[in-house]
């Protein structure tokens, strides 16, 4: 079955300029379109609305490898394994999508852990969106909500969630798009800068917003906000307001 949407990399210049954050996501060897895999496969994980809210929805943290883990996956869950190793090589190819809800729920609990390591929950947040993972929103809003998370993961999370505004289904770009517009007022401002770039891309009236308010900002973040803000203006023909 064809997928509905292919993972695509996030990756937005503005006015010419290259963000440093997120290059190991961006860089990532799994950020690529993936729909030509994906039909070539007989079977596909259906997308599915999601009821879970940010005051309910509560990850599972407890799923392991048993003997019926998929290899591929239980290599990813093996954490005496150096994080290259977990990954492998050619993940895309080895492994386009997951079906089974006892992989996806392994999966589910190495993304939600802060413990483990960035590039590996990296690569498992992709995997999870290129299976159409309906609870993939809420684990990302989880570690975005979690207080032990660094800002470096929090921003890799913001990304995907910006693939999902941008590229997902209705049902999740509608979950998505809250989401974004309750981050730009995030206390990180890499978080803000994501969420940011991910609703200029999604052509969102809040980013126009945001953008001139941005231009006027005060506080310890102003000249990074207002420099920003100056090459989003650029980028979206809103000269008049500089």
């Amino acid at each position: 079955m064809k997928a509905k949407f292919g993972i695509l990399t996030l990756v937005v210049a503005v006015g010419g300029a290259a963000l440093a954050i997120g290059h190991a996501y961006r860089d990532s060897p799994s950020h690529v379109k993936v729909s030509a895999i994906r039909e070539t496969q007989t079977g596909k994980a259906e997308g599915s609305a999601v009821t879970a809210t940010v005051t309910t929805f509560k990850p599972d943290r407890s799923a392991g490898i048993n003997p019926q883990t998929d290899p591929a996956i239980a290599l990813l869950a093996n954490r005496v394994l150096p994080p290259r190793q977990r990954i492998g090589t050619d993940i895309v190819a080895r492994i386009p999508f997951v079906e089974r809800q006892e992989d996806l729920t392994v999966l589910e609990a190495i993304l939600v852990d802060e413990t483990d390591h960035d590039t590996v929950r990296n690569e498992v947040a992709n995997l999870l969106y290129r299976s159409n993972y309906p609870r993939l929103v809420d684990c990302l809003n989880f570690v975005l909500d979690n207080p032990k998370e660094s800002p470096r993961f929090r921003a890799f999370a913001v990304q995907h969630t910006g693939n999902i505004l941008i590229y997902g289904e209705p049902t999740f770009r509608d979950r998505s798009l809250e989401l974004m517009r309750r981050l730009l007022k995030d206390s990180e401002i890499t978080v803000r800068r994501e969420a940011l770039l991910a609703l200029i891309q999604a052509k969102d009236d809040s980013a126009i917003q945001t953008v001139v308010s941005w231009l006027s900002a005060t506080g310890s973040d102003a000249d990074v906000l207002r420099d920003l803000s100056i090459r989003c203006v650029r980028d979206l023909g809103l000269k008049d307001h500089i």
